[in-house]
């Protein structure tokens, strides 16, 4: 967050020095237009005396000049300082990411092992309900032994055959409307 303020207040501080700059280059070009424009007056009365130069504009550009040279390299150093702290906030989002990669890794992982250990469940199911299946299959040749009819038993699981049992569970919730 630090990094990022400070980011912030030196990005201010180059729009402030580039504002300066234009601003600076924009003067510049006033003072040299000017001085070109004395020099051709100066060249028509050559014959008579020396060309006349300005010395306050001449003065007046090597300041701005040196103003101008001044702001660069307040624009160097800014930029110099600018670049680490990017590096730093790059640096800081990929660490946010892999550390949220690794966190979905951990969940996904966790759900994955959620399922293993509900389909290990559901073995365990389909083992229990072939044992009641087999059980109630017994009491029913008792009720056909005693002369009574025997009761209605819903379809049988086979433990063997637990990827074709999970099938057509899953085939009797969409039908149902529940998947």
């Amino acid at each position: 967050m630090e990094s990022i303020e400070e980011l912030a207040r030196l990005l201010t501080e180059q729009n402030r020095v580039d504002e300066k700059l234009e601003e600076t280059q924009a003067s510049l070009s006033c003072i040299r237009k000017e001085i070109s424009e004395s020099l051709p007056r100066a060249s028509l009365n050559e014959k008579e005396e020396p060309p006349y130069m300005d010395e306050g504009l001449v003065q007046k550009e090597q300041t701005f000049e040196r103003l101008l040279q001044a702001l660069q390299d307040m624009k160097g150093e800014v930029q110099a300082k600018i670049r680490p702290l990017k590096e730093q906030i790059v640096q800081a989002n990929i660490n946010n990411l892999l550390e949220v990669h690794a966190s979905e890794v951990d969940r996904l992982e966790s759900c994955l092992n959620a399922i293993d250990q509900t389909i290990l469940d559901c073995r365990s199911l389909v083992d229990k309900s072939a044992k009641s299946h087999e059980e109630l299959n017994s009491i029913n040749e008792k009720f056909s032994r005693f002369g009574a009819e025997p009761m209605t038993i819903a379809n049988s699981i086979s433990s063997n055959e637990i990827e074709k049992t999970l099938r057509e569970r899953i085939e009797h919730l969409r039908l149902q409307g529940k998947l």
